[in-house]
């Protein structure tokens, strides 16, 4: 389930007085921003632009995110728009059947043509005077159109009472509708009698897609509980941001950023390549990390994942689904060392010496990792009782889990206090990136930063995995499958330490001049590289 940070709006305008509203106004700020990050580089480098061919790969990238920002609305708009062409087709040969009438109405909310969605769903009635669908349909266009000029709260509520008679009171699509139908007239005491009632019976379902809906629908019915009538703010009026993928993006940026320093320290690269190096190499990791943390989250809840799918097609789907999340850590360090270590031997360096720089940068992407666990909700805390427990809103990852566990009733608006396990991870992470950033001038040896970091990290990993509320104990025991890849992890740490730290010192010379640190000069004349300063 995925969380939504930020929402970066397509279709609203901008007034500019005599000259009219500016259109895309969302996309277009982030253009003319682009364009001024744009003219400072280009100012910047004015000297070397000149010129200088080697600038032309950073132009082209700078070109392709301008043509991604101006192009993304369109993107979102065109299925909608070709749904819309593709059933006013049918219409035009087939005749008005319902279905396609229902459908073209549903493609027209998503493009805001709220007139024409209505005069869909109205013609579907005229069809069929009993639709559920239509009157449901009719019900929320009415109750929750994000404009004004297209709600009718007596309007919703006509459609939506026809819907929830014609199913008895026992479709929880149809109650959800009527509930939103009386908030839409301010009538909250009945929205939430409702809301509770469509979650009741949303929970109880047989139908997946019934019970899929009880975390949209325990979100609608805080805000009816808060005073609050639900409005569809999504069709079709902005493109969301979500809060792990976003912080995943920032805290890769910032740790590649940090890597580039200790690259010019330890001379992996000629002068002037290092940023090359620190990059290529991070997206290797990236990619791979991706792939690697992905699988391993496919093997541990394959269950989860593939309840629904019936055929190769749904599996396919459903393991490559990632913007509902589900990645594991360890995966992605496995998988990511085995892509670390062909990197190495392509680029023909010590894989010491760049595993000791990049562990620093590692933590630190996994610090903003973290943070966007906290926004997503997943890797949640157990309960806790402390004045910093955080208690997480209806419909989140914990509060759905929760709910769907049976630790809270659907109905109920309350939720657990839980320990913030995703901050304490985040500040675990911080620490280990300052420590091993400072380790990694002082270190006796190269590598020794990679065995502090496979001793240090499972020991913290394995002691926060106690507080967390999201997994369940493997093997017959209480550990979780992290704390066990912990014991393995520590273990392989501790035999690395010792063959590390008594490796024969003939061993450390090399053909590569990489093994030597950029603040001393060669080691004796065993090949034992000095201590960095």
């Amino acid at each position: 389930m995925r969380q939504t940070l930020f929402r970066i709006p397509i279709d609203y305008g901008l007034s500019a007085g005599p000259l009219g509203e500016i259109s895309l106004f969302g996309f277009g700020l982030l253009l003319v921003l682009w364009a001024l990050a744009g003219a400072w580089w280009l100012w910047r480098n004015r000297e070397a632009v000149a010129g200088e061919a080697a600038l032309l790969p950073s132009l082209g990238v700078w070109l392709l995110v301008a043509g991604v920002i101006v192009l993304a609305p369109w993107f979102v708009r065109r299925p909608h728009v070709a749904a819309e062409q593709q059933w006013t087709q049918v219409i035009e040969v087939r005749g008005p059947a319902i279905s396609a009438l229902l459908n073209r109405g549903k493609a027209r909310v998503k493009l805001r043509d709220f007139d024409g969605a209505a005069e869909d769903f109205e013609r579907a009635l005229k069809v069929d005077p009993d639709s559920v669908e239509a009157h449901r349909q009719l019900a929320w266009l009415r109750a929750a159109a994000p404009v004004a000029e297209a709600r009718d709260a007596d309007v919703a509520l006509d459609h939506a009472r026809q819907a929830a008679d014609l199913t008895q009171h026992v479709d929880p699509e149809s109650l959800d509708a009527l509930a939103a139908a009386f908030a839409a007239s301010g009538d909250y005491e009945q929205a939430v009698r409702w809301g509770r009632e469509a979650a009741m019976k949303a929970y109880t379902s047989r139908v997946p897609s019934h019970a899929a809906q009880v975390p949209d629908i325990r979100r609608r019915l805080a805000l009816y509980r808060a005073g609050q009538a639900w409005r569809d703010e999504t069709s079709g009026t902005s493109i969301p941001v979500f809060g792990y993928g976003f912080m995943l993006f920032l805290g890769f940026l910032i740790g590649g950023h940090t890597a580039v320093s200790r690259t010019r320290m330890a001379r992996l690269a000629p002068p002037g390549e290092e940023k090359d190096l620190v990059w290529d190499l991070a997206m290797w990791l990236f990619f791979s990390g991706i792939i690697g943390a992905r699988a391993f989250y496919l093997l541990q809840y394959h269950d989860r994942v593939f309840a629904d799918a019936q055929s190769p097609a749904g599996y396919l789907k459903a393991a490559v689904n990632l913007p509902d999340g589900g990645l594991v850590l360890y995966g992605g360090v496995l998988l990511g060392l085995a892509a670390f270590l062909v990197f190495c031997r392509r680029r023909g360096i010590s894989p010491l010496l760049t595993g000791d720089m990049m562990m620093p940068a590692f933590f630190v992407g996994l610090t903003f990792g973290r943070l966007g666990c906290f926004l997503n909700g997943c890797c949640y805390g157990d309960r806790c009782e402390l004045p910093w427990a955080v208690t997480f809103p209806a419909g989140s990852v914990p509060d759905t889990a929760l709910v769907g566990r049976g630790f809270l009733s659907p109905e109920l608006q309350a939720s657990i206090s839980l320990h913030p396990s995703q901050l304490y991870s985040s500040f675990n992470a911080l620490v280990l990136a300052l420590l091993t950033h400072f380790y990694f001038r002082t270190r006796p040896k190269n590598g020794s930063v990679i065995a502090l970091s496979l001793v240090a990290y499972p020991i913290s990993r394995f002691t926060i995995e106690y507080l967390r509320g999201d997994e369940m104990g493997q093997f017959d025991t209480t550990l979780t499958i992290s704390q066990w890849v912990s014991l393995g992890m520590f273990t392989g740490g501790l035999l690395y330490s010792a063959w590390l730290f008594h490796w024969p010192a003939a061993l450390w010379k090399r053909g590569d001049k990489t093994d030597h640190p950029v603040s001393s000069p060669p080691g004796p004349s065993t090949g034992e590289p000095s201590p960095v300063g």
